[in-house]
């Protein structure tokens, strides 16, 4: 598997290093990490193929061969689940992990594309997927920006809306290409070789 890391992501790193007043960053980093090796240990077990791991400014992105929807269902609840028991594991023994931990699972399960809720909705549900990520991805941009200026925690919490946006959008647009060649619905968008 190659790993590869653009310097979108050493910006973001920067960004939310230096607009980090509550000291998330280092158990935001260690659940990320959680996360990805969740899926990664899930797609091995079926036997899925991963080809690349991409990290950039709008977070990590497995590349696999295509699967089947129950399998990609499987391989996007994993990196949740990881992240739920971290988070109800460590409840006690470190709070900020912990919470991170939770926050992270949450938002990985918004029923919005490309995001692990949209995945495991689209897998199987997929006709319905669409219209309840419209509805979602609304929601959280309006959420997200009366929770940010709620909550007063500095500025680096607007980038997170910012960012998942930009990724909703760009992979928004990409199914919507997908869809528009193939004339109909698609499981999978994951990149092969």
């Amino acid at each position: 598997m190659k790993i590869e890391i653009r310097p979108s992501f050493a910006v973001l790193l920067g960004l939310v290093i230096a607009l980090d007043p509550a000291g998330l960053m280092l158990p935001f980093l260690l659940a990320a990490a959680l996360h990805e090796l969740g899926h990664l240990v899930c797609l091995r077990l079926c036997g899925i193929p991963v080809y690349k791991l991409r990290i950039d400014f709008t977070g990590a992105v497995l590349h696999t061969a295509s699967m089947a929807p129950r399998r990609e269902a499987y391989s996007a609840a994993a990196g949740p689940f990881v992240n739920l028991l971290c988070g109800l594991g460590f409840l006690r023994l470190c709070p900020a992990f912990s919470f991170v931990s939770l926050l992270l699972a949450f938002c990985n399960l918004l029923p919005i594309f490309p995001l692990d809720g949209g995945r495991i909705l689209r897998s199987l549900w997929p006709k319905a997927a669409p219209a309840i990520g419209s509805v979602a991805t609304m929601l959280l941009f309006i959420g997200g920006w009366i929770a940010c200026a709620w909550l007063h925690w500095g500025l680096w919490p607007l980038i997170l809306p910012a960012v998942l946006l930009v990724k909703v959008a760009v992979w928004r647009h990409q199914e919507q290409k997908l869809f528009a060649k193939s004339g109909s619905s698609v499981y999978n968008i994951q990149r092969s070789r």
